[in-house]
């Protein structure tokens, strides 16, 4: 009888340990889970709130150009909602009576495609001349003291 009762105590100890164990790897499976879907949907927010949908420029970029605010470039020159009600007002519209453009935006999304969309950002491209102007200028600086 003394056999059986260290063997039971043993026993229970093992499947007790055994249970805290794998309890314990579960709750650490969840939690992990539950951390990468918090850190994406923080991933998520910051994108929202730092870059622009239509072009994905940064908004720090616009910061380093001065030439507009990226409040300024997201409300007014790449609008979301304009572009949804562009999509809308294609939707609706009777595809004999579009012009070139509409007609050509609505092949673009028939067919899944988004290069319509501008990639570089407006207020970037004005910034971009003027870098290529002073480069120019500092290459003939350069070339007229060799």
């Amino acid at each position: 009888k003394k056999d059986v009762w260290a063997r039971l105590a043993f026993d229970f100890a093992f499947w007790l340990i055994m249970i805290i164990i794998f309890l314990n790897i579960i709750f650490g499976i969840i939690l992990d889970t539950f951390a990468e879907l918090r850190d994406k949907k923080q991933d998520r927010e910051r994108d929202m709130k730092s870059k622009c949908f239509i072009c994905g420029k940064e908004a720090y970029e616009f910061d380093k150009s001065r030439q507009s605010s990226f409040t300024e470039h997201y409300h007014k020159d790449h609008n979301m909602w304009s572009y949804l009600f562009f999509y809308v007002y294609l939707f609706h519209k009777s595809p004999e009576l579009f012009t070139g453009q509409e007609s050509y935006v609505w092949h673009k999304i028939e067919r899944n495609l988004t290069d319509f969309f501008p990639e570089d950002a407006i207020a970037l491209e004005e910034e971009a001349d003027d870098d290529e102007a002073e480069e120019e200028e500092r290459e003939k600086r350069i070339e007229s003291k060799l």
